[in-house]
């Protein structure tokens, strides 16, 4: 029986067709890949820095009882992320100026180091980090000697910050004003 030709063109189209299917099916068992990685918080904001600092500044007047009259401070922290540990030091130095109500002027500075405990995690998709300090004492030095509030009285602070671009930006509480950037 003869078949048309269309009929025994197509019947060959079709069995060259499954021919190259089983044969590409046939070949070596494909690779066996490495399961992807994710970047964790923490990794993706020790990719921009290790070290993080952020310089605060405030000033104002001091309404009376109080013996000063007008002060300046700026505040440099100074963070360090390492690889597996949840907390870190602090460095933290303190530079102000105060003027009194009597004339007198005081230049002091204090700096120290503290413990603060770490928590990563992500804000609205966001690598971001949990900074807790607990309050702090750092001792003053003054020139000229006899300011009388010898200490720097830190109290006990939680803040938030999210990776920004190349900064940690706060983000809670909303009066903290901190920017972290990297050291260089």
């Amino acid at each position: 029986m003869d078949y048309p030709e269309t009929v025994t063109r197509c019947v060959s189209t079709g069995l060259a067709a499954w021919v190259l299917a089983v044969g590409a099916c046939a070949g070596d068992p494909p690779e066996v890949t490495a399961p992807v990685q994710h970047e964790t918080p923490a990794d993706a904001i020790r990719r921009v820095g290790e070290a993080w600092t952020a310089t605060e500044l405030a000033k104002g007047l001091r309404s009376y009882p109080s013996p000063i009259a007008v002060y300046r401070m700026q505040a440099k922290s100074t963070v360090r992320f390492t690889a597996g540990k949840d907390w870190t030091q602090e460095h933290l130095e303190i530079d102000e100026a105060f003027e009194m109500r009597d004339g007198t002027r005081y230049v002091c500075r204090a700096e120290g180091r503290t413990r603060v405990d770490l928590a990563f995690g992500r804000r609205h998709g966001e690598p971001a980090v949990q900074m807790h300090r607990p309050a702090t004492r750092l001792e003053r030095a003054c020139e000229p000697p006899g300011f009388p509030d010898p200490e720097v009285e830190l109290p006990e602070t939680t803040a938030r910050f999210k990776l920004k671009g190349d900064q940690l930006v706060a983000f809670e509480p909303p009066v903290e004003k901190r920017v972290y950037l990297p050291v260089q």
